[in-house]
């Protein structure tokens, strides 16, 4: 999946309400897994890149991932702590 794609997909869980949760943990899981896939596979085209122009390219949509999935490792330790049954 293309880099965009991910993170329209990591944007729209962003701001989701949370009427069920456990089906957003479970995309999220899933999410964070491909971005991470998507990380690595950038990293190792970055190693082979000379193209400064390309290797700027690559760097700067390392660091959107980077973000995105810091936001998708909140939202999803929030969306498993435990609640307090006294929030109300």
């Amino acid at each position: 999946m293309k880099t965009h794609k991910l993170v329209q997909k990591m944007d729209r869980l962003l701001k989701a309400e949370r009427p069920d949760q456990q089906a957003q943990v479970e995309e999220l899981l899933i999410l964070l897994e491909k971005l991470r896939k998507r990380r690595n596979a950038l990293k190792e085209e970055l190693r082979d890149t000379h193209s400064e122009a390309a290797r700027q390219k690559i760097d700067s949509d390392l660091e959107v991932l980077k973000m995105q999935r810091r936001k998708g490792q909140q939202l999803l330790a929030e969306l498993t702590e435990p609640r307090d049954p006294t929030d109300a």
